[in-house]
């Protein structure tokens, strides 16, 4: 049979195929249980439709008797036949590796929450060392405001030197 005839039967198949695909996670592609049977039930009438043809086809050409046409028509679908299977081993590797890179691509989607989280936690960690420092700060100035008091209080400054030696030297 002809590539060209098969290739109505090709596509059904491969019609067939993607509803029974769809029909394994209807919820991903947005179908009822009614559509996917609708589906069915059309490729069930088309194929019927295409196999009717094929038989009025198969009628048509047995009349045909010329030896030479007939080598050059099987020699053509021959080719034919050929390159068909290289284009359905193709897509299906093609179908192969965009899994992989619906994989891959799942991963990063991971690994870019996983870093979102990180960073999250961290500016909050940075937040709190932020409100420590500056208690810290203000500890420090309050601090130091009473130590001038002190200074002003006692008047001179030669105390002030002499702590001053003493904290230096011991």
């Amino acid at each position: 049979m002809p590539i060209m005839v098969r290739m109505p039967c090709l596509q059904v198949n491969e019609l067939d195929s993607a509803v029974t695909r769809a029909a394994e996670q209807p919820q991903r592609f947005g179908l009822t249980a009614e559509e996917i049977a609708s589906r069915r039930k059309w490729i069930s009438a088309t194929r019927r439709q295409i196999e009717g043809m094929l038989d009025t086809i198969k009628t048509a050409t047995a009349a045909r008797v010329n030896p030479a046409e007939e080598k050059l028509h099987k020699a053509n679908e021959g080719f034919l036949q050929g390159e068909g299977g290289k284009q359905q081993l193709m897509m299906k590797q093609q179908d192969g590796q965009l899994e992989d890179i619906e994989a891959a691509v799942t991963r990063l989607g991971r690994v870019g929450l996983t870093i979102h989280e990180e960073l999250a936690s961290q500016g909050q960690m940075l937040d709190e060392l932020e409100e420590d420092v500056d208690t810290t700060h203000s500890r420090l100035r309050a601090t130091q405001k009473k130590v001038l008091d002190v200074i002003k209080k006692s008047g001179t400054t030669t105390q002030l030197g002499l702590i001053v030696f003493l904290m230096v030297v011991l």
